[in-house]
């Protein structure tokens, strides 16, 4: 067989009569094109030599940019050992390249606003450098979707005090502090930057989020004074979809304010008035 990296040269000798011709028979070698069989003629001196060449075969590699990956490039460490990009018919996101047996070759993928880079899945490097192996190969340029702060800003008002059941979270200097994943909803909000502890943004309720004299309603991008008129406005829902506000400069940092109802309470004043036999006498 042939080495799977390296080239390598062969040699046979055979007993042939001086003068005649000759025609060795050719050997496959997987993985390598089968050169034509060559004839000669047998010299007395014993000085002839057929030299067969054989010529590493090429395969496909096929390259799929997965979700938040902007894209691919693959650059042979030997020039002309990998072909030109093709688009691949009814995937718009695969490119096939003719890679050449044995080659070596490095694969970079750059990530979609919003995403993270995490190299490629259905082949393995080597410091960096992959190696084309004996047939057709699919691999995935995958990412992972960032995580940015959503600020839940309660608008406090002096004097009185918010409070939530909710579990795993904390109100600090008025604010909840959660970690949304880029492009997904708000329906999955991470109590810590790494962790694995989510909420939702549909846990917060009248029930959960309470302040004496007030109601929770509901969160906004705007803040609005308790019973502010809110028209032209929409609430922002566990369904709504994540996007920072500012994606060209890659803020970090969502800011959500709580609009809240002023409670209204029912007075009852009972007047008492004294009939005439009752009154007052000296």
């Amino acid at each position: 067989g042939v080495d799977e990296v390296t080239d390598r040269t062969v040699e046979e000798e055979f007993d042939a009569t001086a003068d005649t011709t000759v025609t060795p028979s050719v050997k496959a070698e997987e993985g390598f094109n089968t050169p034509e069989t060559q004839t000669a003629q047998v010299n007395g001196n014993g000085s002839t030599v057929i030299t067969y060449t054989y010529t590493r075969k090429s395969y496909t590699l096929t390259v799929e940019r997965k979700e938040g990956v902007a894209s691919v490039t693959v650059t042979a460490v030997t020039p002309g050992n990998v072909g030109e990009a093709t688009a691949v018919e009814g995937n718009v996101n695969a490119t096939s390249y003719s890679v050449v047996y044995g080659a070596k070759f490095t694969m970079t993928s750059v990530a979609a606003t919003g995403y993270t880079t995490a190299g490629f899945t259905g082949l393995t490097a080597v410091e960096g450098v992959y190696t084309m192996p004996m047939q057709a190969t699919a691999v995935e340029a995958i990412a992972t979707a960032n995580r940015y702060e959503v600020i839940l800003n309660l608008v406090e008002v002096a004097g009185l005090t918010t409070t939530t059941t909710v579990a795993n979270v904390t109100i600090t200097d008025g604010k909840i502090s959660l970690w949304a994943v880029y492009n997904a909803d708000y329906a999955t909000l991470y109590t810590t930057e790494n962790g694995d502890v989510a909420v939702s943004l549909a846990d917060f309720t009248s029930t959960t989020l309470t302040r004496e004299g007030h109601t929770f309603d509901a969160f906004y991008t705007t803040s609005f004074a308790a019973d502010g008129i809110t028209a032209g406005q929409v609430a922002v829902k566990a369904a709504d979809k994540f996007l920072p506000g500012d994606v060209a400069g890659e803020v970090e940092k969502t800011n959500l304010y709580a609009y809240w109802t002023i409670n209204v309470h029912t007075l009852t004043v009972e007047y008492y008035i004294a009939r005439a036999s009752e009154a007052f006498h000296t």
